[in-house]
């Protein structure tokens, strides 16, 4: 999971220096996305990575971050 939460801030912070003005975030791992936008307060291992998503998500708020699975379907014909 800190993984996960650090490649989300590292993005944050790419993002805000190339001026980007609305981004949305679409993570793979539930547990992160919800932690970001849950407004209680993370004691997890990872809460001080979260806190700084969090701030910068304020500062930010036409920045968003969710989960969300995106399914790609193919046919293949012999």
């Amino acid at each position: 999971m800190e993984g996960k939460a650090y490649a989300v801030l590292e993005a944050l912070l790419w993002l805000i220096q190339l001026n980007f003005y609305s981004v949305f975030i679409e993570l793979d791992c539930k547990l992160v996305a919800d932690r970001i936008n849950n407004e209680v307060k993370d004691i997890s291992e990872c809460r001080i990575i979260l806190s700084q998503i969090k701030n910068l998500l304020r500062i930010y708020p036409t920045y968003t971050v969710s989960f969300g699975i995106v399914w790609y379907f193919s046919t293949c014909s012999s």
